[in-house]
């Protein structure tokens, strides 16, 4: 049984920063699936920068609504539970 952990990001870079790192010494092998709209604070920088084989991610400029982030996250994930 698989699971991807659907996270909406916008914003607050060093709180998501600490998401990860946390999330990730629990779950090391969860896929995570960022999306993030309209954040200018680093956010989607990060995003490309991460080297992690169980991130997905989108990031756009524009901004959008909580549901186009959550199902942008639902597209993107491959797992068999979200």
């Amino acid at each position: 049984m698989t699971f991807s952990l659907l996270v909406g990001l916008k914003n607050n870079l060093p709180y998501t920063q600490f998401f990860y790192e946390q999330t990730r010494q629990l779950y090391p092998n969860l896929e995570l699936v960022f999306v993030s709209y309209g954040s200018t604070d680093g956010t989607h920088d990060w995003l490309d920068a991460l080297n992690d084989p169980h991130v997905r991610y989108h990031h756009e400029a524009a901004a959008r609504t909580l549901s186009d982030t959550y199902n942008t996250a639902a597209e993107l994930a491959t797992a068999e539970y979200v």
